[in-house]
């Protein structure tokens, strides 16, 4: 099997991700445990060799991933890092020590996968779906490989989702708010329900801050499952010290001390509270006997990037790029710009998926711009430009529509001033789409 015809074989995986079709009528028939457990069974449970880091949330999973990959890398850890989706390449989602993996072992992957893959089709109800055969690919890999621990990020909600068959070392759980209401629930309260089954009997939990009736619902799972829960905002304090550009210095204190001066290269205060997050959870393993002294807390902090949130590729004009798709990501999207940055004018390269809120993340977004670029990824079930602004056409940004979405960003590039800042935002996918455009590699080679 070549690489081209083992990600080929990946991608003719039945994919909900790109689906361009709802799901929730499917719900109980697609999104359940049986499939996964059997395809982990037919490659030896790989699973229960791993110690995991499970991470669920609304917002800021992938940055509360990446905190944790980092500082224990940092304390000499080796580390699988298993997130979603991948920008520019596929293998994104699949790293050891944030490296993708290499071509040749993701062909040797497929190759123990796809008779599993093929098995369970014939003898479990329904077909193995491109998240599933994903994260069993990943399981799989990590074990073979030996890794110290894996860092995982939760698809979609957390109950049902493919990856709530370990039992985690340390579960974390991000800001929660409105997201895929057809599958997880019209209410906080149901979300938080959904996203708080990742929490296993007798494991640790850390939460972020919440609205009061999703953190009710997280205490009160935790508090049947025997789940010791850090609550960020109670039981972890922060104070930030410093803001600039591109830097967030500030003093945490939690069950295990308090740390002075911890540093973030990145923007956004919420990116402060996934520090915190990470940090807890940290110690969490700590307290189970994981080797991470205080200075790879410290370095592992300082030295996290992740691709796509608050990035900044480009000067004179400013280029940043954040796949801000929810009304809270969006919000702090808005807050980090005016707290980081000085510009003349901010100009928007938009484009986003049918199934977010489209109206309500625009309106945050609409604020601070003063011209919008409506585009389009890639992606399937994007937005059509058009579509778009016939939505949002009551608006005093000066709005432009343009179906490509490299030639929305190279216009929106002749349109600014050295001054402005162009902000290319609304979906991962879209930044990805720009990311090859502009040659920009996501993630190192294995």
């Amino acid at each position: 099997m070549t690489y081209e015809e083992a990600v080929a074989y990946l991608e003719s995986l039945i994919d909900f991700e790109r689906a361009t079709r709802g799901v929730s009528g499917l719900q109980q028939r697609v999104f359940k445990l049986d499939r996964m457990r059997a395809l982990l069974d037919l490659l030896g449970d790989p699973h229960q060799r791993l110690r995991c880091i499970h991470v669920a949330g609304t917002k800021g999973k992938g940055s509360v991933c990446a905190f944790v990959d980092s500082i224990l890398r940092a304390a000499g850890h080796r580390v699988g890092l298993y997130t979603q989706p991948g920008l520019v390449d596929m293998r994104e989602r699949v790293m050891i020590d944030r490296r993708m993996i290499p071509k040749d072992h993701l062909v040797r992957q497929v190759e123990r996968l796809r008779p599993c893959v093929e098995r369970v089709a014939r003898e479990v109800d329904g077909e193995v779906t491109y998240f599933e055969g994903m994260t069993a690919l990943a399981f799989d890999y990590y074990a073979l490989e030996g890794v110290d621990y894996v860092v995982l990020e939760v698809g979609l909600g957390g109950r049902l989702d493919a990856t709530n068959v370990v039992t985690p070392a340390v579960s974390a759980i991000t800001s929660i708010g409105f997201e895929h209401t057809g599958i997880l629930g019209h209410t906080l309260e149901k979300i938080a329900g959904e996203k708080a089954g990742i929490v296993k009997e007798g494991r640790p939990v850390v939460s972020a801050p919440q609205q009061e009736e999703a953190m009710a619902t997280i205490r009160s799972v935790c508090q049947e499952r025997g789940a010791r829960l850090v609550e960020v905002g109670r039981d972890v304090s922060y104070e930030v010290r410093l803001r600039e550009t591109g830097r967030h210095l500030f003093d945490l204190t939690g069950p295990e001390g308090r740390y002075e001066g911890l540093e973030i290269e990145t923007m956004g205060e919420h990116q402060v509270i996934n520090a915190a997050v990470a940090v807890a959870a940290v110690g969490l393993l700590r307290a189970q006997g994981a080797s991470v002294p205080e200075e790879a807390v410290r370095q592992g902090l300082k030295r996290t990037t992740w691709p796509g949130r608050m990035q900044v590729v480009g000067q004179r004009p400013t280029l940043v790029l954040d796949g801000a798709h929810t009304l809270e990501s969006a919000r702090g999207l808005v807050r980090a710009l005016r707290e980081g940055f000085q510009y003349d004018r901010l100009i928007l390269v938009f484009g986003i998926a049918t199934d977010k809120d489209i109206s309500g993340v625009w309106r945050v977004l609409e604020r601070e711009a003063d011209v919008a670029f409506l585009t389009r990824s890639s992606f399937p079930k994007a937005a059509e430009p058009r579509a778009m602004f016939q939505m949002i056409d009551d608006t005093d940004v000066a709005l432009r529509v343009v179906e490509n979405a490299a030639e929305a960003f190279e216009q929106a590039r002749a349109e600014a001033g050295p001054e402005d800042l162009i902000c290319v935002t609304g979906s991962f996918y879209l930044i990805g789409d720009l990311m090859r455009h502009l040659g920009i590699p996501a993630q190192e080679e294995g």
